[in-house]
């Protein structure tokens, strides 16, 4: 198929009326990151056809969540006149005592006087912080597998599915676990549980930091034949999904531990606000660091290709390479089709600025959380919870 290039966008010209056409040009590589390997081929196609099957799949998946929450919804149940939680006897629990064994914290700070104390703003900062890198990586986790490990027999539309359920889990997972934990280390050590509350933060964000260096070390060792590194991987992308979900279901226990018990809710929610910029910001980092190395491999691999074959490739010369580049013309795919034998493919390597800058927030997030200390008795209100 003849192709023609105008204004850095390809044309072909149509079979059935002589028109010229938009097209783009799929490699196989192209294919498989799509989801449509063994279905679709490599080649030509023409820009507007074909369907992808999104809509259908998030119609159905609003629909689903939607009936999912509205039936939970029924299950919600106020505590019968009267309850008194566990281990706490019916005297103990008459009066302004609460036996300590049951762990409550008993003070309480007015949410005004609370969202003026470093405490508040350094779990906030620390929040902030740890879910800036998570967000980061939910939005990149599947490409970066499918770029990096396309060339194991394993790696299939089918596994990479799997191994976006699996990130779920992790997340999952981290809400159940961490949780669970915060509350038996609370117990363990006896005395104030926020300091186990802030244990268990620190094993969350201490396991997350390392485990983006190892997404880094596992990207670089890939080889094409050994699973060992997409092990690594795997396993580090459910460490820091896991630490993620911990980091957001254990919020409101470390909320009351520190303010008690009383204001947990409006506290808890204003903690949340941090949860858009982080969600904004994670991507957009990810997303603009990959962008700027894509284009960095694109002009050293376009440094290495004979000029004609270039111009036979794309329709023009390399001294239209930025409008190729901003066009989506010139990827790193269709170059590597083109490039000289033994040529390096740069794919799996553009995250590399992206993982050291989501450890490194990761890490100020485990400072943060280390200088939380307990709120001053000075600041507790007479009223209790």
């Amino acid at each position: 198929i003849e192709l023609i290039n105008e204004g850095g966008k390809l044309f072909a010209t149509s079979n059935i009326d002589g028109a010229l056409q938009e097209v783009v040009v799929a490699t196989s590589q192209d294919i498989f990151r799509s989801g449509f390997d063994g279905i679709g081929e490599a080649g030509v196609y023409v820009v507007g056809t074909g369907a992808t099957g999104v809509t259908e799949t998030l119609g159905i998946l609003g629909i689903g969540y939607g009936l999912s929450m509205a039936a939970m919804s029924f299950l919600y149940k106020l505590p019968p006149k009267n309850y008194i939680p566990p281990n706490v006897s019916t005297t103990e629990a008459v009066g302004d005592k609460v036996q300590e064994s049951s762990n409550l914290t008993l003070h309480n700070v007015d949410t005004d006087v609370a969202t003026r104390t470093p405490q508040f703003w350094l779990m906030y900062g620390a929040f902030g912080l740890s879910i800036t890198g998570a967000y980061g990586f939910l939005s990149c986790g599947k490409l970066i597998l499918t770029e990096t490990f396309s060339s194991l027999d394993v790696v299939t539309p089918s596994f990479t599915t799997a191994f976006v359920a699996g990130m779920s889990a992790a997340n999952l997972s981290g809400r159940i676990i961490y949780t669970n934990l915060s509350d038996l280390m609370a117990k363990k050590m006896g005395g104030d549980p926020f300091y186990g509350r802030r244990l268990s933060y620190t094993l969350m964000f201490g396991a997350a930091a390392p485990a983006y260096m190892a997404v880094i070390w596992s990207v670089h060792q890939n080889d094409g034949t050994s699973v060992l590194p997409l092990v690594v991987f795997s396993g580090s992308v459910f460490t820091i999904l896991s630490s993620f979900g911990g980091s957001a279901a254990t919020r409101p226990a470390i909320v009351g531990d520190l303010f008690g018990l009383k204001n947990v809710a409006p506290l808890s929610a204003r903690q949340l606000s941090v949860v858009l910029p982080g969600a904004f910001a994670g991507p957009k980092a990810v997303t603009s660091f990959r962008e700027s190395s894509v284009n960095d491999a694109i002009y050293r691999l376009s440094e290495n290709i004979n000029n004609d074959a270039f111009e036979s490739a794309f329709g023009l010369g390399k001294e239209h390479l930025n409008t190729l580049i901003e066009q989506k013309t010139v990827t790193v795919p269709r170059l590597m089709e083109i490039a000289p034998p033994g040529t390096i493919d740069p794919s799996p390597f553009v995250y590399d600025t992206s993982m050291y800058l989501m450890c490194g927030l990761t890490g100020l997030a485990l400072l943060t959380n280390q200088l939380i200390k307990p709120v001053s008795k000075e600041l507790y209100s007479n009223t209790k919870a």
